[in-house]
């Protein structure tokens, strides 16, 4: 079993199972690829990677110094079956997004990403 420890908390990561991590990879390029770049925006991307059980959506941006920048915008972190969705806050710690229920269907939370209700999300 591949698991990483997190020293921020203690708490340890188990590794999302290969099939679940090939799916929710498969989901999250093809949303990506369909919603970006923005109008306007051609700057910027969005992107994903996968570390222990949790896989961070991130906007990838490039200014007009040459800089580049990488802004987290959601976490979804799988445990027993379900997926979960989690924001950051603005000094960029994780916390669990309280108005949306785990779930086995990671379209579903992406979902709720996109409908951002309450504007923590930044996709709109």
């Amino acid at each position: 079993m591949v698991f990483s420890m997190d020293c921020r908390d203690g708490s340890v990561d188990m590794a999302i199972p290969d099939d679940i991590r090939t799916s929710a990879e498969t989901i999250l390029l093809g949303f990506c690829q369909r919603s970006w770049p923005r109008q306007g925006s051609v700057r910027s991307v969005l992107t994903f990677s996968v570390r222990g059980d949790g896989i961070t959506l991130s906007e990838k941006t490039a200014t007009d110094w040459g800089r580049n920048g990488t802004f987290p915008i959601a976490r979804f972190k799988y445990a027993d079956g379900l997926w979960s969705l989690w924001q950051a806050d603005r000094n960029g710690k994780w916390l669990a997004y309280m108005d949306a229920q785990p779930s086995a269907n990671l379209t579903l939370l992406l979902q709720v990403v996109v409908d951002d209700p309450f504007g923590v999300f930044g996709l709109r």
